[in-house]
């Protein structure tokens, strides 16, 4: 199918290319008996304007570029052309080229009326099928992806763009949307506190308990720590405030009290009054008494 005519208008630039109009299309018969509606021209022309290619003889090399097409109320395309490839331009201005021709492919007809149709490229040449036209629509056995494309394809690609924009509106909305409000941790942040006591608190019992133990030992082993300060016994009430690492230096290294000794102590730590030693003398008297202030230590002889 070819839809073709004759160049009406030409001009010589001073840089050397040509610029051609003429009529590209009017709703008449072309040389198959078929007629491209201008309401089928009308849609395809954005298209083809993305790349507005102008070839030679629909061959694969560009000779120009397409500045301007349009449908008038009339029905009639007309299009605008720049010619840059010194050969064409001379073959215009020498007559040879005389015609448009654009490169297409049908994808809807009413009875003979071409309803939808691509348009991929329009070509200048030399002998246009229909004087009337200044273009053709070829068809060709060959067809570039795009010109394969079903109506329902070519439906769907059209569709690509309101898609898009949804997208985008989406996207806006969603940088609209204020941030959430950032979580109230005072709550989180009082528990936090109260376990951190909690801690605190089981590692000072657990300290405590420790202390007593190594004390109770010393008690138990003899020993008499002296405050190496005073040179003087620590009392039970003051091995108490001492740390445990020093406890436990000072129940390696103390002396051990000999058991007579061992009275003195425990009447000098004794709370409470004096044990009752009635029948009791001599070192029976001093263990009853060392084992009443002291009563977590085994029995030593």
């Amino acid at each position: 199918m070819k839809l073709s005519g004759t160049i009406e208008k030409f001009e010589a630039q001073t840089d050397g290319s040509v610029i051609i109009e003429g009529t590209a299309s009017s709703e008449i018969l072309d040389g198959q008996g078929e007629i491209a509606k201008a309401d089928a021209l009308r849609e395809a022309i954005p298209g083809f304007m993305r790349w507005a290619n102008i070839r030679e003889m629909h061959e694969p090399s560009a000779v120009g570029t397409a500045l301007k097409c349009s449908v008038s109320d009339d029905g009639k395309t007309s299009l605008r052309a720049k010619i840059v490839d010194s050969e064409a331009v001379k073959k215009v201005l020498a007559g040879v080229y005389k015609g448009f021709s654009i490169g297409g492919r049908v994808l809807a007809k009413s009875g003979n009326a071409i309803t939808r149709l691509i348009m991929t490229e329009i070509s200048i040449v030399d002998r246009p099928t229909n004087p009337e036209c200044s273009f053709s629509i070829a068809k060709c056995d060959t067809m570039s992806p795009e010109q394969n494309m079903t109506p329902e394809t070519l439906a769907k690609v059209e569709a690509l763009p309101g898609l898009i924009e949804g997208l985008i509106a989406r996207l806006d909305a969603l940088e609209k949307r204020p941030a959430p409000a950032a979580p109230d941790m005072s709550s989180f942040e009082a528990k936090i506190t109260k376990l951190e006591g909690a801690i605190t608190a089981t590692q000072a019992a657990t300290e405590a308990n420790l202390k007593n133990d190594v004390i109770a030992k010393m008690a138990n082993d003899g020993r008499a720590p002296i405050n190496p300060e005073t040179n003087v016994g620590y009392k039970a009430d003051e091995l108490a405030k001492l740390d445990l690492g020093t406890l436990k230096l000072l129940a390696a290294n103390s002396p051990i009290v000999p058991l007579k000794s061992r009275t003195l102590i425990a009447k000098s730590d004794a709370k409470g009054g004096q044990p009752d030693t009635t029948g009791l003398t001599g070192a029976a008297r001093t263990q009853a008494i060392w084992d009443a202030q002291y009563p977590d230590r085994n029995s030593v002889s």
